[in-house]
């Protein structure tokens, strides 16, 4: 009977502990929410490298005037590096805008010389038979200009005899001016083939302008994006020949966005 009682009061000294426990620590609640999760992997061995490279190079040969920039520095889009001596081809673009304004000033006069020569033959593509139409339509008004002069002195018979005039003269420049096709004068064929020399040197003098203004525009390294330079590879007064000038002279990056390849243990993907 001593040992029931002993356990019996074991057990009502336990719940009451337990009770008293309970009441010391009350229950705490906290809301549920969505977080990024991060995981760190470590590569054995990878290769970090730039998704936006490029190494610039001049278009064409020449001495070396400038280099604008350094290794490390930050660039913008559009920002000038580097630049060659560009005075040779200043003067080329100078003289072939002069060739360009002469093929110009020459068109200009051989299409002059071939209205001169072509106007008593043909308007468009029918000829008009002259001597004789602008000077009676000249003829005709002068004679309306001086009937009218006539009529408002009042002598009417004066203004209707030139009138009558004014309609014969009329009546022949109609005549003369009749079109019909015919066989243009050596003279005229001999203007249209001067104005298609003069035609044909312009658009070549065009050409030969647009050459060289390319190639003045070669002499300049341009950023073509944001980035830093990562290496430059020329020096100023260094002297680019045709075997060398389309060599990297600088290396630019763009470290914004960078490629990661290497090799991860399969425990670390799990």
């Amino acid at each position: 009977k001593k040992w029931l009682i002993s356990i019996i009061a074991m057990c009502l000294v336990g719940s009451i502990l337990a009770g008293c426990v309970q009441q010391e620590m009350p229950l705490q609640t906290a809301e549920v929410t969505r977080g990024d999760l991060i995981i760190s992997v470590s590569a054995k061995e990878g290769n970090l490298k730039m998704r936006h490279k490029k190494y610039l190079s001049f278009g064409t040969m020449g001495a070396v005037d400038e280099i604008l920039v350094e290794r490390g520095d930050k660039v913008i889009e559009g920002q000038v590096l580097a630049k060659l001596d560009i005075r040779p081809l200043e003067m080329g673009v100078g003289m072939a805008q002069g060739g360009y304004e002469m093929a110009q000033a020459e068109y200009k006069m051989a299409e002059n010389n071939l209205m001169q020569t072509i106007y008593p033959h043909y308007t468009n593509t029918y000829a008009i038979d002259v001597p004789g139409v602008w000077l009676a339509l000249e003829e005709i008004q002068n004679n309306l200009e001086e009937a009218q002069e006539l009529l408002e002195q009042g002598e009417i018979e004066g203004a209707q005899a030139l009138l009558e005039l004014v309609e014969e003269n009329t009546s022949k420049a109609q005549k003369k001016s009749h079109a019909r096709t015919w066989a243009l004068p050596f003279s005229v064929k001999l203007a249209e083939l001067q104005v298609d020399e003069a035609r044909a040197a312009l658009d070549m003098a065009k050409i030969e302008l647009a050459v060289v203004e390319l190639e003045l525009a070669k002499a300049t390294i341009i950023a073509p994006f944001d980035g830093i330079i990562a290496d430059v590879y020329i020096d100023e007064g260094q002297q680019l020949s045709a075997m060398t000038y389309s060599s990297p002279a600088i290396y630019l990056v763009d470290p914004s966005e960078v490629e990661m390849s290497g090799e991860i243990d399969e425990i670390d993907i799990s």
